[in-house]
């Protein structure tokens, strides 16, 4: 079994992924939406945007993130925003 270590980009955090015990050993990197305040060439401070990022990124991390919500099942689902997002 092959173990490799992956830091968190967001809390620097050491995520242990085993390549044996998962169906994708990439499961720690996740697509996310996030805003950007500086140009990413040099830096400078520009208005913000939206960039879609492919981050290494905890579990931890990742429910604190995610404050979009659903229930349903079979492609009848109700998505909802998390209100209460620090009881996580």
């Amino acid at each position: 079994m092959t173990k490799t270590s992956i830091i968190c980009d967001i809390c620097g955090n050491e995520i242990s992924v085993s390549d044996k015990n998962s169906a994708n050993p990439q499961n720690h990197k996740v697509t996310v939406p996030v805003i950007f305040h500086t140009n990413q060439e040099d830096g400078r401070p520009v208005e913000p945007y939206v960039s879609f990022e492919s981050i290494d990124i905890c579990n931890e991390c990742l429910m604190r993130l995610t404050n979009l919500h659903a229930d349903g099942c079979q492609g009848y689902n109700e998505y909802f925003w998390d209100t209460e997002i620090d009881k996580i």
